[in-house]
């Protein structure tokens, strides 16, 4: 797995996806940040010569770590770790 993260917190993640609502926004710098992250998702698979030689775990590693001023933590990674400690507890 790309992240490390602990057993309980990949169980209090899955749990919570079960079911998924798809829904309008209305924040532009949310819908930004979605497009820039397609963009960049994009860009690193045409790198990697396709998505048949794209390796999906180095994939989200990177965009775990690409910069948003969309949430509070810098990296969306730093944001789901807070997530799942308050969620944890």
């Amino acid at each position: 797995m790309a992240e490390t993260l602990p057993q309980k917190h990949i169980e209090i993640f899955l749990d919570d996806i079960r079911e998924i609502e798809i829904a309008k926004t209305n924040n532009r710098s949310v819908l930004g940040s979605m497009n820039d992250l397609t963009f960049q998702l994009k860009y690193q698979i045409a790198d990697e010569g396709g998505l048949l030689n794209a390796d999906i775990t180095k994939l989200i590693h990177d965009l775990n770590r690409i910069p948003m001023s969309a949430i509070e933590e810098i990296y969306s990674i730093y944001e789901l770790r807070k997530l799942l400690n308050k969620l944890s507890r």
